[in-house]
Protein backbone atom coordinates (compact mmCIF):
# COMPACT_ATOMS: atom_id res chain seq x y z
CA UNK A 1 0.00 0.00 0.00
CA UNK A 2 3.05 2.36 0.90
CA UNK A 3 4.66 1.69 -2.24
CA UNK A 4 1.11 2.73 -4.18
CA UNK A 5 0.76 5.95 -2.33
CA UNK A 6 4.48 6.77 -2.86
CA UNK A 7 3.66 6.15 -6.52
CA UNK A 8 0.81 8.18 -6.68
CA UNK A 9 2.91 10.98 -5.13
CA UNK A 10 5.35 11.03 -7.83
CA UNK A 11 3.38 10.51 -10.19
CA UNK A 12 0.97 13.42 -9.39
CA UNK A 13 3.54 15.91 -9.64
CA UNK A 14 4.71 15.30 -12.79
CA UNK A 15 3.69 17.27 -15.71
CA UNK A 16 0.86 15.55 -17.51
CA UNK A 17 2.95 13.85 -20.66
CA UNK A 18 5.74 12.88 -18.43
CA UNK A 19 2.99 11.13 -15.76
CA UNK A 20 1.28 9.54 -18.53
CA UNK A 21 4.49 7.68 -19.95
CA UNK A 22 5.28 6.85 -16.56
CA UNK A 23 1.79 5.11 -16.02
CA UNK A 24 2.52 3.13 -19.20
CA UNK A 25 5.65 2.03 -18.51
CA UNK A 26 4.72 0.67 -15.10
CA UNK A 27 1.42 -0.77 -16.48
CA UNK A 28 3.41 -2.65 -18.90
CA UNK A 29 5.70 -3.70 -16.02
CA UNK A 30 2.67 -4.81 -14.29
CA UNK A 31 1.15 -7.13 -17.15
CA UNK A 32 4.83 -8.61 -17.79
CA UNK A 33 4.91 -9.87 -14.20
CA UNK A 34 1.25 -10.76 -14.12
CA UNK A 35 2.18 -12.79 -16.64
CA UNK A 36 5.18 -14.66 -15.29
CA UNK A 37 2.96 -14.45 -12.02
CA UNK A 38 0.27 -16.90 -13.56
CA UNK A 39 2.83 -19.19 -14.35
CA UNK A 40 4.71 -19.33 -11.02
CA UNK A 41 1.41 -20.22 -8.79
CA UNK A 42 0.39 -22.91 -11.61
CA UNK A 43 3.78 -24.62 -10.78
CA UNK A 44 2.75 -24.07 -6.93
CA UNK A 45 -0.73 -25.21 -7.25
CA UNK A 46 0.88 -28.75 -8.88
CA UNK A 47 3.36 -28.65 -5.86
CA UNK A 48 0.52 -28.42 -3.29
CA UNK A 49 -1.44 -31.30 -5.75
CA UNK A 50 2.18 -33.21 -5.30
CA UNK A 51 1.92 -33.80 -9.27
CA UNK A 52 6.05 -33.31 -8.32
CA UNK A 53 7.39 -34.23 -11.97
CA UNK A 54 4.63 -31.81 -14.06
CA UNK A 55 5.74 -28.90 -11.38
CA UNK A 56 9.52 -29.84 -11.84
CA UNK A 57 8.57 -29.07 -16.08
CA UNK A 58 6.92 -25.96 -15.31
CA UNK A 59 9.32 -24.69 -12.97
CA UNK A 60 12.10 -25.27 -15.23
CA UNK A 61 10.75 -23.62 -18.37
CA UNK A 62 9.97 -20.09 -15.83
CA UNK A 63 13.26 -20.53 -15.25
CA UNK A 64 14.65 -20.22 -18.45
CA UNK A 65 12.31 -17.34 -18.65
CA UNK A 66 13.98 -15.54 -15.81
CA UNK A 67 17.45 -16.62 -16.79
CA UNK A 68 16.62 -14.89 -20.57
CA UNK A 69 14.72 -11.49 -19.34
CA UNK A 70 16.99 -8.39 -18.83
CA UNK A 71 14.23 -7.38 -15.57
CA UNK A 72 14.89 -10.82 -13.73
CA UNK A 73 15.61 -8.55 -10.51
CA UNK A 74 12.77 -6.85 -11.15
CA UNK A 75 10.48 -9.73 -10.82
CA UNK A 76 11.36 -10.80 -7.91
CA UNK A 77 8.50 -8.99 -6.58
CA UNK A 78 6.33 -12.13 -7.20
CA UNK A 79 8.02 -14.55 -5.19
CA UNK A 80 7.65 -12.88 -1.69
CA UNK A 81 10.42 -14.66 -0.02
CA UNK A 82 12.33 -13.16 2.87
CA UNK A 83 15.78 -15.21 2.33
CA UNK A 84 16.55 -14.15 -1.44
CA UNK A 85 15.55 -11.73 -4.11
CA UNK A 86 16.85 -13.76 -6.67
CA UNK A 87 13.68 -15.89 -8.40
CA UNK A 88 16.16 -18.04 -9.92
CA UNK A 89 17.66 -19.43 -6.84
CA UNK A 90 13.82 -19.43 -5.42
CA UNK A 91 12.67 -21.34 -8.66
CA UNK A 92 15.97 -24.16 -8.40
CA UNK A 93 15.28 -24.34 -4.54
CA UNK A 94 11.24 -25.62 -5.68
CA UNK A 95 12.79 -27.55 -8.12
CA UNK A 96 15.01 -29.42 -5.77
CA UNK A 97 12.07 -29.75 -3.29
CA UNK A 98 10.06 -31.57 -6.08
CA UNK A 99 13.30 -34.30 -6.62
CA UNK A 100 13.48 -34.47 -2.45
CA UNK A 101 9.88 -36.01 -2.66
CA UNK A 102 10.27 -38.18 -5.34
CA UNK A 103 13.71 -39.51 -3.03
CA UNK A 104 16.02 -38.55 -6.21
CA UNK A 105 18.45 -37.05 -3.32
CA UNK A 106 21.42 -37.10 -6.25
CA UNK A 107 19.36 -34.70 -8.25
CA UNK A 108 18.28 -32.30 -5.37
CA UNK A 109 21.45 -31.72 -4.18
CA UNK A 110 22.46 -30.63 -8.10
CA UNK A 111 19.52 -28.24 -7.88
CA UNK A 112 20.31 -26.83 -4.27
CA UNK A 113 24.05 -26.01 -4.94
CA UNK A 114 22.80 -24.59 -8.69
CA UNK A 115 20.65 -22.51 -6.11
CA UNK A 116 23.28 -21.40 -4.17
CA UNK A 117 25.68 -20.16 -7.07
CA UNK A 118 22.65 -17.73 -7.50
CA UNK A 119 22.36 -16.67 -4.20
CA UNK A 120 25.39 -18.05 -1.23
CA UNK A 121 22.77 -16.19 1.03
CA UNK A 122 20.24 -18.12 0.69
CA UNK A 123 19.12 -20.33 3.65
CA UNK A 124 16.76 -22.55 2.41
CA UNK A 125 18.64 -24.59 0.27
CA UNK A 126 21.07 -25.23 3.36
CA UNK A 127 18.26 -26.82 5.08
CA UNK A 128 17.57 -28.93 2.65
CA UNK A 129 20.90 -30.22 2.23
CA UNK A 130 21.04 -30.92 5.82
CA UNK A 131 17.37 -32.89 5.34
CA UNK A 132 19.31 -34.72 2.59
CA UNK A 133 22.21 -35.51 4.80
CA UNK A 134 20.10 -36.32 7.88
CA UNK A 135 18.00 -38.88 5.27
CA UNK A 136 21.68 -40.03 4.30
CA UNK A 137 22.71 -40.88 7.92
CA UNK A 138 25.43 -37.91 8.03
CA UNK A 139 24.91 -36.42 10.69
CA UNK A 140 27.77 -34.04 10.61
CA UNK A 141 26.93 -32.94 7.67
CA UNK A 142 23.72 -32.03 8.63
CA UNK A 143 24.38 -30.24 11.30
CA UNK A 144 26.87 -28.16 9.52
CA UNK A 145 24.30 -27.24 6.70
CA UNK A 146 21.48 -26.17 9.57
CA UNK A 147 24.13 -24.45 11.32
CA UNK A 148 24.60 -22.54 7.86
CA UNK A 149 21.29 -21.90 7.23
CA UNK A 150 21.11 -20.37 10.83
CA UNK A 151 24.01 -18.47 10.42
CA UNK A 152 21.94 -16.82 7.12
CA UNK A 153 18.57 -16.09 9.30
CA UNK A 154 16.43 -19.58 9.54
CA UNK A 155 15.35 -19.39 12.72
CA UNK A 156 17.34 -21.63 15.43
CA UNK A 157 14.59 -23.36 16.90
CA UNK A 158 12.47 -24.48 14.06
CA UNK A 159 16.38 -25.23 12.42
CA UNK A 160 16.62 -27.44 15.69
CA UNK A 161 13.19 -29.14 15.28
CA UNK A 162 13.79 -29.94 11.32
CA UNK A 163 16.91 -31.60 11.90
CA UNK A 164 15.92 -33.70 14.87
CA UNK A 165 12.92 -34.69 13.49
CA UNK A 166 14.75 -35.63 10.03
CA UNK A 167 17.55 -37.56 12.00
CA UNK A 168 14.76 -39.50 14.10
CA UNK A 169 13.15 -40.50 11.05
CA UNK A 170 16.27 -42.51 10.04
CA UNK A 171 17.11 -43.91 12.75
Amino acid sequence: MAAMVAFYSIVSRLPGMAALAVLAVALLAIGVLAILAREYFSSKRLIRRRQWQAAIEKLKKLEQKLQRASWQRASSVLYLNVYTFDGVALIRNQVAQCFMNLDDHDQAVRWLRSALLRDPHFAIPYVNLALIAAQRKDEATARREMSRAVQLGFHPARASNLLRRALEERQ
